[in-house]
């Protein structure tokens, strides 16, 4: 348990995974998955690329054997994955890969729409929106005027704070424990500080009527674990966090009805919030 407590979860399981992957197919071939040799590694990495399997999959499975040496002391997992001829194939398979596509940014009209939806009942019932889909599409606003990477803020773990002057003018802020540059064990137990402007573009006061909704469904990140939660069928939300996927799919969802087109609506993703203020 030690050996693994300072590697994230996500990276367990994709090492694990991969090992996995690897295994299933050396059963198959009545071949023993360890101890580990350059032969066997390669004829996996061969068997990946003649089946057509995601450019990525072999470099994937290279990474998990280097860190399984690295690690675990795994005989010959350096020297296999060091050899010329798998990482030949490795690189070979990886020019396969599609450029990397990135999130549109939301467009400025966008963005004040989603102000509206938030700021007024009356501008929400206009557009066909629930009191989910505003507390929603208020935590996406928090992401754009702050910045930040949805998996980030979904995590925060303490109710987000106003301060404000009397003409509305100020922040809203919150804590942040586990995110992304939070590698080391010290970052990890460092709270760092996030704030987005409490008025939005459009100058309405979107932040003080986001935290507001939260608490009218009794919604507060410090009890829930989470800043953003699951919604259920019925309305309402559960109790676990707002996966990635689903904000994403969330947020082409509701575009349609805030003056996107459909086909646009596809392409965006959770990440479109971060990069929005960055690109304008």
């Amino acid at each position: 348990e030690d050996i693994f407590a300072g590697k994230a979860t996500s990276t367990l399981h994709g090492r694990a995974g991969a090992w996995l992957a690897h295994t299933a197919w050396a059963r198959e071939l009545a071949v023993p998955p360890f101890p580990t040799s350059e032969e066997p590694l390669y004829g996996y990495c061969c068997h990946l690329a003649e089946c057509g399997a995601a450019p990525t999959k072999a470099s994937a499975f290279m990474e998990a054997v280097a860190f399984a040496g690295g690690l675990l002391g795994l005989d010959k997992a350096f020297a296999a994955a060091a050899s010329p001829r798998v990482k030949g194939i490795t690189a070979r398979m990886l020019r396969l890969k599609r450029p990397t596509k990135k999130r549109p940014p939301f467009q400025a009209r966008t963005i004040l729409n989603i102000e509206k939806v938030v700021a007024s009942a009356e501008a929400a019932e206009e557009m066909s929106m629930t009191t989910e889909d505003r507390v929603f599409l208020g935590f996406l606003l928090f992401l754009v005027h702050a910045r930040l990477r949805h998996k980030d803020a979904a995590r925060i773990c303490n109710e987000p704070k106003l301060g404000v002057d009397v003409d509305g003018w100020g922040f809203v802020d919150a804590e942040m424990l586990k995110h992304k540059a939070a590698r080391s064990a010290k970052k990890a137990r460092t709270p760092l500080p996030v704030a987005a402007l409490a008025l939005g573009v459009s100058g309405t006061p979107w932040a003080a009527k986001w935290l507001g909704l939260r608490r009218d469904l009794g919604l507060d990140a410090a009890n829930d674990g989470a800043l953003a939660r699951e919604p259920l069928v019925g309305g309402g939300f559960g109790g676990g966090r707002l996966r990635t996927d689903h904000a994403s799919a969330w947020i082409r969802h509701l575009l349609p009805r805030l003056g996107v087109e459909a086909g646009d609506a596809a392409n965006f993703g959770s990440h479109s919030a971060k990069v929005t203020l960055l690109s304008w």
